[in-house]
């Protein structure tokens, strides 16, 4: 895995104030919760409180049109009994009504009283009328009871007026007709002309039929204030009603009823129920928002001394650690405000990094030494390996068989073989890590000295292909010699036919097999040869015997063919894997 990756990994992962502040929220989530819960109950009870705020401001500010309604409706009861009395077609009748609106100084524009065949033969003007096909007329006769009604041009007094609408009965409750009073609108408006304490709030008086008596807002505004099903304002019975309902204007809306008169005559208050945009001064006063504040101010004071006495310190330290680890260099003393706890931790590491900083020089001097003493084994083996071939050089002089002669040259050039590879090492800088390419040129340019010279003192020119394979010590020896030995042969035996000039090639390459490493040795032949080379066993010869030995060292497998002209030896062998301590000391 590399430092990327590994960084990589440590950054995905949370810091100890993220942890922290994440463990704070998991433990003040209850209390958060509770705060939740008790918002809600506050936001209920508030509603209610609303509501009951509502209704009994709509009671307030209906009362003085309750007093003025409540009046007319005693006036009507009262003259609907001098009516019976009188009887409806009495002149007595209508000059009683007549002196009644006289006496009511303008309160009263108009009284009537109308049989049940829809006549009016009483009224305080003297007027004669039939209301038998009038909507009003119709719904008071189905249901002959107190009604308030409301019409923009009264059909006596013509003007806008206000209409309170009693049964006359007899005695036995016989029904005979029914007494109108008309109240001038202005008058009723100019009563309601209450002050509203909440200008959220729309307050309004409508009779049973949703015709509106008096408002605090235009009346052009009735529509989109009334509720879409206006018979939810109907409220039979003295008690007051609050219900949520939508509006003209498509918001829900909460309204308080309130019965003027029962099933006849309403005051309304209306209040929109729907969700407004957040207020800031009705959030910090609830317990959601104190629980809030204290969870952000643990977050902060959490998030800040962690920081500061805690993830500061250990940012540091693990700066230091990289210094060190990058460029060797040792840490300061840690600062006075740091922690006891986390200086000592800074101590420890100072100390241990001077440890290991003497150690790696130790270490660092033994493989200085090691390293100079395998090369000077190396250096005294090819000494001595050369003095060998010197004393055989020398003994060979005196031996006229050319057998004998022929042995020990053989003898001889192997020696000086193995001379050059431990001359080669010793001269190298990475004696842990050789490269194959690095090492076979050097042993290519000492090969004449171990190579038998032809009998045709002919100069074959060594076509090379090395690949910059890495190697261990112990692969390269044999890899060395397994090279000397093929080239020694090749070049020996090269031929060709035709006059052509004989040629060797060398290759090395890494293959596709992981740290697959192929070693050819090729060779041109004469027909000749080729057909002896076929029939000859692979291993008749010292040379062949030498090569077989070092691929065996190197856990290889020689292959070796003859084809159109070619001679070649082929060997396949895994490399080692190579650990530079050079390398990882600087690293």
């Amino acid at each position: 895995m590399t430092d990327t990756e590994t960084t990589g990994q440590v950054e995905n992962r949370w810091g100890l104030s993220r942890r922290l502040g994440f463990l704070l929220t998991l433990a003040l989530l209850p209390l958060g919760l509770i705060a939740m819960l008790q918002s809600m109950q506050i936001e209920e009870d508030l509603r209610l409180r609303t509501e009951e705020a509502l209704q009994a401001e709509t009671v307030q500010i209906a009362q003085a049109e309750r007093a003025l309604v409540d009046t007319a409706i005693g006036a009507s009861q009262a003259l609907a009994l001098s009516a019976a009395s009188f009887g409806l077609s009495s002149p007595a009748c209508s000059e009683h009504l007549r002196a009644f609106v006289s006496r009511s100084d303008g309160a009263y524009v108009f009284a009537g009283a109308v049989d049940t065949e829809g006549n009016m033969t009483c009224s305080s003007t003297g007027q004669t009328g039939e209301f038998s096909q009038t909507e009003s007329f119709q719904r008071a006769l189905a249901d002959p009871r107190i009604r308030v009604d409301v019409s923009a041009n009264g059909p006596m007094s013509k003007q806008a007026v206000v209409i309170v609408t009693a049964p006359i009965r007899r005695a036995n409750d016989e029904l005979l007709g029914f007494m109108t009073v008309s109240l001038p609108r202005e008058t009723v408006l100019e009563m309601a002309n209450s002050p509203v304490s909440d200008a959220s709030a729309w307050f309004f008086t409508a009779n049973a039929n949703g015709e509106l008596v008096t408002a605090s807002f235009e009346l052009e505004d009735a529509a989109s204030v009334l509720p879409k099903d206006q018979q939810v304002l109907t409220v039979d019975g003295e008690q007051a009603q609050n219900f949520d309902a939508e509006s003209g204007a498509g918001t829900m809306t909460h309204y308080s009823v309130v019965p003027v008169v029962a099933g006849s005559f309403f005051a309304v208050g209306a209040w929109s129920t729907e969700p407004k945009g957040f207020d800031p001064r009705f959030f910090l006063s609830t317990p959601a928002a104190f629980a809030l504040a204290m969870w952000l101010a643990s977050l902060i004071l959490i998030t800040l001394t962690v920081e500061r006495q805690v993830v500061a310190s250990v940012r540091g330290l693990a700066n230091k650690m990289r210094r060190f680890a990058a460029v060797r260099e040792l840490p300061a003393p840690p600062e006075q405000k740091v922690a006891q706890e986390l200086a000592y931790i800074e101590t420890t590491f100072a100390e241990m990094a001077e440890k290991l900083i003497r150690d790696e020089a130790d270490l660092l001097n033994a493989m200085v030494e090691q390293k100079v003493l395998l090369k000077e084994v190396h250096h005294r083996v090819s000494n001595n390996l050369q003095m060998i071939s010197s004393l055989i050089n020398m003994q060979s002089r005196g031996i006229e068989e050319a057998e004998s002669m022929a042995v020990l040259d053989g003898i001889q050039r192997r020696v000086a073989g193995m001379a050059v590879v431990h001359k080669v090492l010793y001269r190298t800088d990475a004696i842990g890590k050789l490269r194959a390419d690095d090492l076979l040129e050097r042993v290519f340019r000492m090969l004449a000295d171990v190579v038998p010279k032809r009998a045709d003192r002919i100069d074959i020119p060594i076509e090379r292909d090395v690949a910059s394979v890495p190697l261990t010590p112990d692969q390269a020896l044999p890899l060395a010699f397994f090279t000397i030995e093929g080239l020694a042969n090749a070049v020996s035996y090269a031929d060709s036919d035709g006059g052509a000039a004989p040629w060797v090639r060398y290759q090395l390459r890494e293959t596709d097999a992981e740290g697959g490493v192929e070693v050819r040795i090729e060779n041109s032949v004469s027909a000749a040869q080729a057909r002896q080379l076929q029939v000859q066993s692979p291993s008749t010869s010292l040379g062949q015997r030498l090569i077989q030995t070092f691929a065996l060292q190197l856990g290889g497998r020689v292959v070796v063919s003859v084809d159109d002209g070619i001679y070649c030896v082929s060997m396949t062998f895994v490399a080692l894997p190579v650990v530079d301590p050079e390398s990882d000391q600087a690293d």
